[in-house]
């Protein structure tokens, strides 16, 4: 007899991981504008948005120039025109390697849920599915970046691992190249708006540009970004007759020295951080790879697999400021 080919309509076993792995693309697209301000903000600025050099499959390669020429520049006296001057031989050019991490989740398909999905409860399964997947690496990548700890093959580097005078970024000693320092405040006290003043003006006198993103923390009833709305609020709103009208009054966004303020709900108690986004990198694909789903052994379950490598990286760490300590 022929094979017997059935309603495709319901017979969804072929196709049910198929469309959740869709599912997890389609909404992969929105994962940088709902996770970091930094990851946000270096994406919305469309420059240094997977532009880094990816060597050896395993790390993220960013070029760094650290040091002037061998033989400075140098005023030449008239009598010495015909003098050959020391020629330079190449000093000073290294580079800030970032491990590309390898995250991985899961997704499986019991028994009991495809019978579910065959039996009108296909749409809401698979976006269950798929918001699942999408939420847990989202989440962890958004933990891992605010962190302030190390890149490895398994995490990707905290920004605020960058934010010290004392570590290695990139695999560049901070203590040993001082140029490689961010610039530090800690037990900074009560707060005030010369507190970032001070640390714009240093990141400024880098002659780098001006830092552009400053995130406030907000942690129990430590609220950074509070206390710069407070500070700012009286000069920068006016109140007008509203003709009856309700008053439309409090700041929602915030621009500070022509740098935008965002609220950091991942910070530590009395944490402001400068940043300059143009000194940021990320490695971060369009989607995850979604691989074709297996049986489980000894089960009538299938598992499937998303794969994702990414990195999070500096080029110029003292173009970057951490305050912390602030009461």
């Amino acid at each position: 007899p022929m094979a017997f080919t059935g309603n495709s309509n319901i017979s969804v076993t072929a196709y049910t991981a198929f469309a959740v792995a869709k599912a997890v693309s389609g909404a992969w697209s929105t994962i940088w504008t709902e996770n970091l301000p930094l990851l946000t903000a270096i994406e919305e600025a469309g420059t240094n948005f997977n532009t880094a050099e990816i060597k050896g499959g395993t790390v993220m390669q960013i070029p760094v120039a650290g040091d002037r020429l061998t033989t400075p520049t140098a005023g030449v006296a008239d009598a010495n025109e015909l003098t050959p001057d020391t020629l330079s031989v190449t000093n000073g050019f290294s580079g800030a390697s970032y491990y590309i991490a390898h995250y991985r989740a899961h997704t499986n398909y019991r028994a009991s849920e495809q019978f579910i999905a065959e039996n009108g409860g296909l749409g809401n399964f698979l976006q269950g599915k798929a918001e699942q997947v999408v939420s847990d690496i989202r989440q962890q990548w958004e933990d891992d970046a605010a962190t302030s700890t190390v890149d490895s093959r398994t995490k990707i580097m905290g920004y605020r691992y960058a934010l010290s005078t004392s570590n290695s970024p990139g695999g560049i000693s901070q203590a040993t190249d001082t140029q490689w320092q961010a610039h530090v405040k800690t037990s900074a006290g009560t707060f005030g708006l010369n507190l970032i003043d001070d640390q714009v003006d240093a990141i400024t006198a880098e002659g780098k540009g001006m830092p552009d993103l400053i995130l406030a923390g907000i942690s129990g009833s430590s609220n950074m970004f509070g206390k710069i709305r407070t500070a700012i609020g009286p000069t920068a709103e006016r109140l007008v007759n509203p003709n009856g009208k309700p008053v439309k009054y409090g700041l929602t966004g915030i621009q500070y020295l022509g740098a935008l303020v965002a609220l950091d709900n991942k910070a530590a108690t009395g944490e402001i951080n400068v940043l300059s986004t143009k000194s940021w990198y990320v490695h971060l694909p369009k989607k995850p790879v979604a691989h074709e789903p297996v049986m489980i052994p000894g089960t009538d379950a299938r598992t499937q697999a998303f794969t994702l490598f990414t990195s999070l990286g500096t080029s110029d760490p003292s173009r970057n400021a951490g305050i912390t300590g602030i009461t």
